[in-house]
């Protein structure tokens, strides 16, 4: 069986990735890469000097980071 990693944007909007693997252990590994590349990319771009941080939920909503993934069996 195939999985296909599907994204939830902001924690509620389905977007399909049509990125597929072979095994469920594959695509959860993805999904970990997929949130530690977020967070990257969040530190990378957040304004120096601002007192804005990951762990606030209101910029994590606002940001994106809440962005979560699941994998799907895909046919």
């Amino acid at each position: 069986m195939k999985w296909m990693l599907l994204i939830l944007a902001f924690g509620t909007y389905p977007v399909e990735t049509k990125l597929t693997f072979d095994n469920l252990d594959a695509c959860l590994k993805a999904e970990d890469n997929m949130r530690k590349e977020y967070a990257k990319a969040y530190v990378e771009w957040r304004p120096s000097g601002s007192t804005a941080d990951a762990s606030d939920p209101i910029m994590t909503n606002r940001f994106g980071l809440k962005t979560l993934a699941t994998c799907i069996p895909h046919a």
